[in-house]
């Protein structure tokens, strides 16, 4: 093994670490307060302005320190590590909830994947999830009115914040190409040899076909965007210029709701009885419309808790 020596942090900056975080257990300040959207100190006194302020955190320069990292970059890595994000192995899901990065092992178990395309889309996985720690305030999530608006919030951001990375970081891209392409391509792999594409409903196929749009349009069925041509129009123009925010996320995926939202109830009046769903979903339906807010849409939210889709 190797060690470059530009990739070991002075032992100044491991002491401050050390130091600070003895006597540091939780954030000073609430993740809202962390960062705006272009990286700057949300409010005076948030745990950025103080980590700018701290000397002993200054940002590295080549003739002081032997390297260089892009000082928002920089900014970032000491948040996490004084945040103590902590990075978890997982069998299944990759996720994070600002605290806790969850990457999954299982494409490890492919044993039709070559060994480099394995580590790839690992990587791959990883990246994205860091990604959101950069790119996304968790926060807004929990703006987004109901269950189906944070579907399409969370689809749309998936897709926004691997923009941001190809663009400022475009050595990571073909990680995020090679997990994409691997989970896109086997989920549609997956749900033709199970018989299950055939018998979508009308709502899951338009799901559907909005998260191929947005996320991978190789997978969209032509049939379904012809049928769905017209809500995949409006969803066209809300999506154009493409959210640059996590915040523009949320607002683009309110009005793709309300989209979808009309475009159900048009297909409920022309022809009711196709249009809803068994007995017992609609119970679910309606647990889910009280737990939404919603009034009068109980066969909107049956058909979106039998939708199956793709994040990661």
């Amino acid at each position: 093994a190797y060690i470059v020596g530009s990739h070991v942090p002075p032992r100044e900056m491991t002491d401050a670490s050390n130091e600070y975080g003895k006597t540091r257990h939780e954030p000073q300040a609430p993740e809202a307060n962390l960062f705006t959207e272009t990286g700057a100190a949300a409010t005076p006194g948030s745990l950025l302005s103080q980590i700018r302020s701290d000397k002993r955190y200054a940002v590295p320069t080549i003739d002081r320190d032997g390297f260089f990292i892009d000082p928002k970059d920089w900014m970032l890595l000491i948040r996490n590590i004084i945040g103590k994000v902590n990075i978890a192995i997982t069998p299944d899901n990759s996720s994070t909830d600002a605290r806790t990065v969850w990457v999954a092992t299982k494409v490890f178990d492919d044993p039709d994947l070559p060994t480099g395309r394995k580590f790839d889309t690992f990587v791959g996985l990883a990246v994205h999830e860091g990604c959101h720690l950069i790119y996304t305030k968790f926060e807004e999530g929990r703006k987004c009115s109901n269950g189906i608006v944070h579907s399409l919030q969370n689809i749309i951001e998936d897709e926004r914040i691997e923009r941001e990375c190809g663009e400022s970081k475009p050595g990571l891209a073909n990680f995020l190409k090679a997990s994409k392409y691997y989970y896109f391509d086997k989920y549609r792999e997956d749900m033709v040899r199970a018989g299950k594409l055939s018998g979508l409903d009308t709502f899951q196929r338009l799901m559907n076909t909005i998260l191929a749009y947005v996320r991978y349009p190789k997978s969209l069925d032509l049939d379904d965007l012809q049928e769905f041509a017209d809500v995949m129009l409006k969803v066209k123009e809300i999506l154009l210029p493409y959210p640059t925010s996590t915040s523009a996320s949320t607002d683009a995926a309110e009005k793709i709701y309300e989209v979808m939202k009309e475009f159900m109830q048009q297909q409920e009046q022309q022809n009711p009885q196709s249009s809803g769903g068994s007995q017992s979903g609609e119970q679910s339906g309606e647990t889910q419309e009280g737990q939404a807010g919603e009034t009068g849409h109980s066969k909107l939210c049956n058909q979106y808790l039998c939708c199956i889709y793709v994040w990661y």
